[in-house]
């Protein structure tokens, strides 16, 4: 959701292809922002911009999707837990720097 509730972004596929939308909260013309998968998202506290997850990759993208997303980061390992200092200028991420062992 954004911040102000008005929006949210989420994963679709379907006949228009899949990949991260924008729909306003109450209904209306959803819009793709992203055509890749969505793992995790976070607003910008000004709702203008949404840092998006999709496997190993962290992308930014303008919420009213007028502009082409922006790749920030693209790594083998894991990227998790984006979020923004409150005066928007800075994105924090958790990244892995190697795989851990499964049981």
């Amino acid at each position: 959701w954004s911040n102000d509730g008005k929006e949210i972004v989420y994963l679709a596929a379907g006949p228009q292809g899949s990949g991260a939308w924008v729909s306003p909260a109450l209904g209306g013309q959803p819009r793709r922002v992203l055509d890749s998968p969505l793992a995790g998202s976070a607003w910008s506290p000004t709702d203008r911009r949404i840092a998006i997850l999709d496997r190993g990759r962290l992308w930014m993208v303008d919420a009213d999707g007028t502009t082409p997303p922006r790749l920030l980061i693209e790594r083998p390992m894991p990227i998790a837990r984006p979020r923004w200092d409150p005066n928007g200028r800075t994105l924090y991420f958790v990244a892995a720097d190697r795989w851990a062992p499964t049981a």
